[in-house]
């Protein structure tokens, strides 16, 4: 349920508000909540809710929900996700400081947290996913009480340059995560950032995240033009073995001895994603690199890269022996070039028997040739069926 109505007047929301506690409110398990529609003091909450999302206003950042989270508590006891979405930070301390004694919350998304605020948050015992931006002073780097984040098994990052995160990765001491997802902007000539060079940030990932524990890793962000990464800078990464899940919004720095030897270092990989904005796209990687997935990641699904096809080598002499890999099922070349969409078809289904879709671009320049290669693929597909 969203309750965003700007047209409501004050009594029919309050009165909404009223009405929830009743038949068929009785049963709602999630809602998103406008505090500039519906003012913190007019809403009755349920036991039933277990996921909300708190819509703040200036004035709801500031004292008004630090005096609101104690009503929220003993009105939903079996609350397990809160989300405090605002453009202003909220006064983290004393929110946190509430929001430790609820024992069945085990998600939290909010702004602006500081070392205090973590610290409080790192208490809860069921904590299990923490998303969450730090404030702009960023961390100190002061190490964290032992046993902070006991139960987290995922976290999101979202900062202004590397620093922060930096700096967070070595105050909180070691992360046993599944899954973290770093979401860090670049800012253009600020020298509060420029002496973390991403190769120093995956460095203190690699050793603060357990490295047998990490499935599922993100990152977007600050990747300017000028200094893309290189192989180098992802080789700390390459320490977590157990990597199911990849997914970066760069790509155009990726070749075939980089996708090899990623290949080698994650073999539980499922889903990969180098994912760029349109136009920033530079195919590096050929269907050499693609076939080095095929023959080292077995339980692969899903690829998303950018790929130059206009060379199809021939798979009787490549030499690792059998290439097929049975999980793949869909594949995304986003601006990748092609000259012979009849001899790339057979390729892939060498490479991937029960592949069954490609995802096409309708702009994308070579999106009439990728059609061809699908409908090839599929009628290829068929003979053997035959």
């Amino acid at each position: 349920m969203c309750v965003d109505d700007s047209g409501a007047s004050g009594d029919i929301v309050a009165a909404l508000g009223a009405c929830m506690t009743d038949t068929p409110f009785c049963k709602l398990h999630t809602l998103v909540a406008d505090s500039t529609v519906l003012p913190l003091k007019h809403l009755v909450f349920v036991p039933s809710i277990a996921s909300l999302n708190l819509q703040l206003d200036r004035e709801s950042v500031g004292k008004q929900i630090v005096y609101f989270l104690p009503s929220l508590l003993s009105q939903c006891p079996f609350l397990k996700e809160i989300i405090f979405d605002s453009y202003s930070a909220i006064d983290a301390p004393a929110v946190s400081e509430h929001l430790r004694s609820w024992a069945a919350l085990d998600s939290v998304e909010v702004l602006g947290l500081d070392d205090r605020a973590l610290i409080h948050l790192g208490s809860m015992p069921h904590l299990r996913k923490l998303s969450f931006s730090p404030v702009p002073e960023h961390h100190a780097g002061q190490p964290f009480p032992l046993n902070t984040f006991p139960s987290l098994q995922s976290l999101e990052f979202r900062a202004s340059g590397r620093r922060s995160c930096y700096s967070f990765m070595k105050s909180v001491g070691t992360l046993h995560i599944h899954r973290l997802c770093l979401d860090i902007l670049w800012v253009r000539d600020n020298s509060l950032h420029s002496d973390i060079t991403w190769v120093e940030l995956f460095r203190a990932v690699s050793k603060h995240c357990a490295r047998l524990s990490l499935r599922h890793f993100e990152i977007s962000g600050g990747f300017p033009r000028s200094s893309p990464l290189t192989l180098d800078d992802f080789k700390p990464l390459f320490l977590f073995s157990n990597l199911t899940v990849f997914d970066a919004a760069c790509g155009n720095f990726v070749d075939d001895a980089f996708i090899k030897a990623m290949a080698m270092a994650w073999p539980h990989l499922q889903r990969l994603s180098f994912n760029c904005y349109p136009g920033d796209q530079h195919a590096r990687t050929t269907l050499r690199g693609l076939a080095h997935l095929a023959f080292y990641c077995k339980e692969l699904e899903s690829v998303y890269l950018s790929i130059d096809c206009t060379v199809v080598p021939p798979t009787e002499s490549w030499p690792h022996g059998p290439l097929m890999n049975e999980s793949v099922k869909l594949l995304d070349f986003p601006e990748s070039p092609i000259l012979d969409p009849m001899t790339v078809a057979p390729f892939l289904l060498h490479l991937f028997p029960n592949l069954n879709q490609i995802n096409i671009n309708p702009y994308d320049p070579c999106a009439q040739k990728w059609t061809k290669v699908l409908e090839h693929l599929l009628i290829l597909k068929d003979v053997e069926r035959h």
